[in-house]
């Protein structure tokens, strides 16, 4: 597999690299553009594309999509305000166009259940799984304020001196935000949640690709 370091920024959280627009305001409708990024980037992960049982042609065509997105994230960088925010917003929609329309029903459905898993703070507020949950307004008042300090969190491992222990600390932070979000849920919502999320994803998530990124 190709690097992809760009897109992986927080691939087993909730935090992309592709979301610096207006990334100091995470809003419902930014954190839903960034599920798509998420599925992109889960799909850029060995142990993923393993779980799902993806086939060469599948990959080659995740590979080619994924790169031209990030070209035309680094166009949309280069323009800001406004315009930019809508053209983020259309690049969501392409991802996740391109995820439907790439996968299986089957494998699309198990790569929900690993994005509840593991990016469950923007999953949670997805219309559909928000409805099949009965979140609040509350709730996802409360879930995107978590969402915004997860950010920072995760962007403080990624600029870290330190890269020598990344995954390790990915994973940990991984399993804070979870427990913060289930701690936010009713025991019945925490029921569904377990069942929409199904069986554990036991893959692991690798980072090194980062590095050799920014070396270029």
């Amino acid at each position: 597999m190709r690097t992809f370091g760009k897109w992986t920024l927080a691939i087993g959280l909730l935090v992309m690299g592709v979301s610096g627009v207006r990334s100091e305001e995470p809003t419902k409708k930014k954190i839903i553009a960034e599920e798509g990024a998420v599925e992109l980037m889960l799909l850029r992960q060995e142990s993923v594309q393993s779980e799902l049982k993806l086939t060469k042609d599948q990959v080659e065509k995740i590979d080619t999509f994924s790169d031209g997105q990030w070209k035309k994230l680094q166009e949309i960088h280069k323009t800001g305000g406004d315009k930019a925010h809508a053209e983020f917003e259309e690049l969501g929609k392409a991802n996740r166009k391109f995820v439907h329309d790439t996968l299986k029903p089957e494998q699309h459905k198990r790569l929900v259940q690993i994005g509840l898993q593991v990016a469950g703070l923007i999953w949670v507020l997805d219309p559909h799984v928000s409805k099949e949950l009965a979140i609040t307004e509350a709730q996802k008042a409360k879930i995107t304020e978590l969402h915004k300090a997860a950010h920072k969190e995760v962007e403080e491992v990624i600029h870290s001196a330190d890269k020598s222990k990344r995954t390790e600390k990915m994973a940990d932070l991984r399993k804070v935000h979870r427990k913060q979000l289930l701690e936010v849920l009713t025991d019945d919502q925490k029921a569904k949640w377990k069942e929409l999320a199904g069986e554990p994803f036991k893959g692991q998530f690798h980072f090194a690709e980062l590095d050799a990124e920014k070396g270029k």
